[in-house]
C-alpha cells in the first residue's frame, strides 16, 4: 500500500514501464492497479524469481525493501539500483533509548526519495487502492449474503503482531457503545476472536466477517462504511487510500516511526498511551508484551475510542 505513490508517479510522470515484485499474499493489493504493467510474485526459490526478472531486461531497480533478499536480487540482476534509506540507527535509538532522531517524514516520502535522480515529484494524491471493475456487483452480493445495512461502522480486529492488536475486552466495550450496525473485519486467524466479540457483546447487530471475506472484499465493504476503527495495520492504510474516516489505536508502535495514515490529518484520530517509558518497544511488534503488562493498549480507556468515533459520526 505504501509503495503505491511511487508506482503512480513513475508511470504518470516518466511514462515508464513499471513492474513490482511482492510476496504472493500481497499480490491482490496490486492486481487492479492501472499504473503497473506487471506484478511479479516472489517464488519460494529465489533463483527462479531472479531468472523471471532477468528476462524483463530492466533499466533500473528501485529497492523499497532494502533487506538481504532484495539486495541479492538486485545484485544478481546486474541492473543499476537505488535503495530506500531505512534509517536503522535512528529507529534503534528510538526503540532502545527513546531518543528520537528520526526525520519528520512519512515512509511514503522516504520511498519517493529512493527514486534517486529520477525527475519525479510527489503529486500529493496519497495512496492508491483500486477496487475491481465488478466491485458494485460484488458489494450487492455481499450486502445480501451478510445482511449489511446502508450505514455501518467497520472495526479491524486483527494485526500481524499481538502488541499491535486492540484487546478483545476493549473491542467488546466499543461495540457495546456503538450506534448502528458494526462490521468486524480481519484475516483467517481472526475469525474466532470475531465470534467471541459477537457472543460477549450486548450489541444486537454485529456482523463478523473476519476470515470470511478476502482482502479485496474487505476493501469493498470498507468503502461503503461510515467509519473504521483500526490498530496500526494494513487495513488502516487501505482506509487511508479509500478516504474513510478512521480512529486509529496504537499499541507498542508509535506514529513517529513514519507509518501513520498517509492522508489529511482531518480524516483520522490517533489514540495512544503517551505516558509509557517502554514505548515503543519495537519498530514492528511482538507476540507478547515484553514487560508482561501490555499497558500501551490496556491502559487506553475504551471511552476515548467511542468519543472519537462519535465525533466523526456527528
Amino acid at each position: 500500500m505504501l509503495t503505491t505513490p511511487v508506482l503512480r508517479c513513475l508511470k504518470l510522470q516518466l511514462s515508464a514501464e513499471v513492474h513490482t515484485l511482492c510476496k504472493h499474499n500481497y499480490g491482490q493489493v496490486h492486481q487492479d492497479n492501472p499504473y503497473l504493467d506487471q506484478v511479479h510474485l516472489l517464488d519460494d526459490k529465489l533463483s527462479k524469481t531472479i531468472a523471471q526478472l532477468r528476462s524483463q531486461d530492466f533499466d533500473l531497480v528501485i529497492d523499497l525493501h532494502n533487506n538481504l533478499r532484495s539486495r541479492i536480487i538486485s545484485l544478481r540482476l546486474g541492473v543499476p539500483t537505488t535503495r530506500v534509506n531505512k534509517l536503522n540507527w535512528q529507529k534503534w535509538l528510538l526503540v532502545k533509548l527513546k531518543i528520537n532522531k528520526l526525520p519528520d517524514l512519512h515512509i511514503v516520502d522516504r520511498y519517493l526519495s529512493a527514486c534517486g535522480d529520477l525527475p519525479i515529484n510527489n503529486d500529493g494524491q496519497g495512496l492508491d487502492y483500486f477496487l475491481p471493475r465488478q466491485a458494485t456487483a460484488l458489494y450487492s452480493d455481499l450486502q445480501g449474503q451478510y445482511h449489511l445495512k446502508s450505514d455501518y461502522t467497520c472495526i479491524a480486529i486483527g494485526a500481524a503482531h499481538y502488541t499491535k492488536r486492540i484487546p478483545l475486552s476493549k473491542l467488546i466495550e466499543v461495540c457495546n457503545a456503538s450506534h448502528g450496525q458494526v462490521v468486524l473485519l480481519g484475516g483467517p486467524a481472526d475469525g474466532q476472536q470475531g465470534d467471541h466479540i459477537v457472543e460477549q457483546s450486548s450489541h444486537h447487530d454485529i456482523v463478523n466477517l473476519a476470515g470470511k471475506v478476502s482482502l479485496t472484499e474487505s476493501a469493498i465493504i470498507l468503502s461503503h462504511g461510515r467509519l473504521l476503527v483500526t490498530p496500526d495495520t494494513g487495513l488502516m492504510h487501505i482506509g487511508a487510500a479509500l478516504h474513510i474516516p478512521m480512529v486509529t489505536v496504537w499499541g507498542n508502535t508509535v506514529p513517529q516511526l513514519g507509518m501513520y495514515p498517509y492522508v489529511d490529518n482531518s480524516q483520522y484520530h490517533i489514540i495512544e498511551n503517551e505516558n509509557l517509558s517502554c514505548r515503543p518497544c519495537s519498530k514492528i511488534g511482538y507476540n507478547q508484551c515484553p514487560k508482561g503488562h501490555f499497558k500501551c493498549m490496556n491502559d487506553i480507556q475504551s471511552q476515548r475510542i467511542v468519543e472519537k468515533m462519535q465525533s466523526f459520526i456527528e
